[in-house]
């Protein structure tokens, strides 16, 4: 009987899938109702929620596997292989593990070592391998990107940015890599965002002022929200149009109204974009560029001597780089240097399934690489990070 293989990206606010058949589902995670970033679990999880968190998102990815299996004519009854690359987080709240090392310095998770799950764990047949990770926020996820994006063959200073609710980074070579993690928030996967959505259909996904406002949605679908790609065009296009100044302040009345993106459709209400959204936006932007900035200068390196940056997570396909380069996402000296690279850590899932020997030594040599940098503890970090929150003086 034919094994199935089935790639997961369990993301703190998207969950996303594929098979070998390149059919592919993204859906929510429904943990968002305890909040939209790790933290937030975290703290739900040791107030008593653990249970209930572990049952919302095995349900949300038995949903998911169903779906794909639907959708790719998979027998019911099939065996499955699955790979599953999460955050050290999301593995925790999946496995029921006690969340209580994670909550607090020096910040220990229970394992971070590459787990084999029997497939009824899931209520599935088969069996199910979460990726390892290297730190309590440095997880499977990134070790699944460099997997894809071959790290281990860098000869040259590479970036990888990832840019989910917890803004990953790795800078280095195969000889030596430094990871670090950002509390970027979730904006720019849509949450926080009052009329914010993760990438689904229908979510606005990009967004332009020229001539007439203009606007396409994931899929061409019903607009039901706004997502990153969305939410960074919106916030480059109001900059640039002098419809906010480079302090983030809206003109009005879009300060007081918000701005509108779209018109009511049917029972759908119009979508607006509010001054408080700007903020959540500029957050998460300066957060990720001070992280940048502290990550090279951990390295050893200039912006320039940085030879790639792959870009990845729900950002990483349709970003319009010239805009997120404008409101100050990453250095603008990175630009020219940027490869969209997708959702790396779903590629890698899919690679380890079809490579699975070969991905288990090269997952090791990508642990052994692997230095992680608390930024927080930087004594340089909340300077910067409050210098570099406005849209001004980026380079």
């Amino acid at each position: 009987m034919t094994n199935y293989q089935i790639s997961i990206d369990l993301g703190t606010t998207t969950l996303a899938f594929s098979d070998a058949l390149h059919t592919a589902h993204t859906a929510p995670n429904h943990q968002s109702a305890f909040g939209a970033d790790v933290i937030s679990r975290i703290q739900a999880s040791c107030n008593g929620h653990a249970p209930l968190l572990q049952k919302i998102i095995q349900d949300d990815l038995i949903q998911g596997i169903h779906t794909i299996k639907t959708l790719s004519h998979i027998p019911e009854s099939a065996p499955l292989s699955i790979a599953i690359a999460a955050n050290t987080t999301m593995v925790h709240l999946l496995m029921g593990y006690s969340c209580n090392g994670l909550a607090s310095f020096p910040f220990t998770p229970v394992t971070l070592e590459q787990l084999e799950v029997p497939g009824d764990f899931l209520s599935l047949p088969g069996k199910v391998t979460l990726f390892p990770g290297a730190s309590a926020f440095i997880g499977g996820d990134v070790l699944s990107g460099l997997l894809f994006l071959n790290a281990d063959t860098w000869e040259k200073p590479c970036l990888l940015l990832d840019l989910g609710t917890n803004g990953e980074m790795v800078l280095g070579t195969k000889a030596s890599l430094l990871a670090a993690s950002t509390a970027a928030g979730p904006a720019l996967e849509g949450g926080g965002i009052l009329c914010g959505a993760g990438g689904i259909k229908g979510a606005v996904c990009h967004f332009s002022l020229d001539r007439v406002p203009s606007f396409q949605t994931i899929d061409y679908g019903r607009p039901v929200g706004i997502c990153g790609t969305g939410i960074i065009d919106l916030t480059a296009e109001l900059l640039s149009h002098g419809k906010m100044d480079e302090t983030g302040l809206l003109t009005e009345p879009y300060f007081t109204q918000g701005f509108p993106v779209t018109k009511a459709y049917g029972n759908q209400k119009a979508l607006t974009f509010t001054q408080a959204d700007v903020r959540q936006v500029q957050m998460a932007k300066s957060a990720i560029y001070t992280g940048i900035v502290l990550l090279c200068k951990e390295y050893g390196i200039s912006f320039q001597e940085i030879d790639k940056v792959f870009l990845a997570g729900a950002l990483g396909t349709q970003i319009d780089t010239a805009n997120a380069a404008r409101i100050g996402l990453f250095p603008k000296e990175l630009l020219e240097k940027i490869q969209p690279a997708g959702n790396t850590s779903l590629a890698g899932a899919s690679v380890f399934l079809s490579q699975k020997e070969s991905s288990k030594r090269r997952l090791e040599n990508l642990q052994s690489a692997l230095h992680c940098l608390e930024l927080a503890n930087l004594p340089q970090f909340q300077e910067l990070y409050i210098s570099h929150i406005n849209f001004s003086n980026m380079s």
